[in-house]
């Protein structure tokens, strides 16, 4: 498949999991605001990575709201092969916080510091 379509893929996969977390799910360890940053899609469409970033920022609300994803990836993929129909197989999704905020957040803190 060609890098276009699976750019498009990716974009197409990222605002429907969007979507679907904020709208469809209905688990109470969802308490935070939670983004899907990136979609990485294997060529031959079997595996999707997922990168989310999780609000509040600390470690056990990141754990706990991963964890909650993780349990309702096959209702997340099941909702993308109805919302995807054109694709011949939906990916299994695999998911993983997203620390480019944090990392960007930790140099701000240490420019600061310098100044």
């Amino acid at each position: 498949m060609s890098k276009i379509r699976i750019m498009r893929l990716n974009s197409e996969i990222q605002k429907a999991l969007s979507e679907m977390l904020v709208g469809e799910i209905k688990d109470p360890r969802l308490d935070a605001m939670i983004t899907v940053t990136k979609v990485a899609t294997d060529e031959d469409l079997k595996n999707a990575k997922v990168w989310l970033s999780v609000y509040p920022n600390d470690a056990e609300t990141k754990q706990n709201n991963l964890a909650a994803v993780v349990a309702s990836s096959g209702f997340l993929r099941s909702g993308l092969a109805r919302r995807l129909p054109n694709i011949r197989q939906t990916p299994a999704l695999k998911f993983f916080l997203d620390e480019s905020l944090d990392y960007g957040e930790k140099i701000n803190k240490m420019l600061d510091d310098l100044k």
